[in-house]
């Protein structure tokens, strides 16, 4: 089963899984093994093995039955 997530959601779980808080965001952290980085208040870029994702507000992120991350760019 798939699983997806907002940009407000990924900065909900960086705000409580440990990280580096600057002005009241989170500017680094992992989402299920990723490294995820701060890039201003409206996206955020998560490390991939082969390159990296932008998710922007209004993007879901989305999680694959393999573990595998990419993007929805509904909006």
């Amino acid at each position: 089963m798939n699983e997806a997530i907002t940009l407000d959601e990924l900065i909900e779980h960086g705000k409580s899984h440990g990280a580096n808080i600057v002005n009241g965001m989170p500017w680094s952290f992992e989402y299920k093994g990723h490294p995820v980085s701060h890039e201003n208040d409206d996206c955020y870029i998560i490390g991939l093995p082969n390159g990296s994702l932008r998710l922007n507000r209004g993007d879901l992120l989305i999680m694959n039955d393999k573990g595998e991350l990419y993007l929805n760019t509904s909006i």
